[in-house]
């Protein structure tokens, strides 16, 4: 499952990107379809329902933390979600160099 949250945690990444026309979204996409990729490849097909579901619950949850990093008002709160995200995404890429 944790390539399934990484994937969901990129799509993320990539829509936040694209709202706050960061030129990093190209680079977003290529390493969301690198994990997708590599998901597909590793799901058995009993398992996909699951997997999808894994995937979009994380691209719901990450989603919120961007949103809360970069829209916060909280400014203590705001920093934290920063600082969170910023390390689930990096733990991500660790594995995506990994594999």
């Amino acid at each position: 499952m944790f390539m399934a949250g990484c994937a969901g945690l990129y799509s993320a990444e990539v829509e936040h990107a694209w709202l706050m026309q960061d030129p990093q979204s190209s680079a977003l996409e290529d390493q969301r379809a690198e994990f997708v990729a590599i998901l597909e490849a590793l799901t058995p097909a009993d398992a996909e329902a699951g997997v999808l579901a894994h995937r979009i619950e994380t691209k719901k949850a990450h989603a919120q933390l961007l949103s809360l990093a970069t829209f916060g008002a909280d400014a203590h709160h705001a920093a934290w979600a920063k600082r969170q995200s910023q390390y689930l995404k990096a733990n991500c890429a660790e594995r995506l160099l990994q594999s």
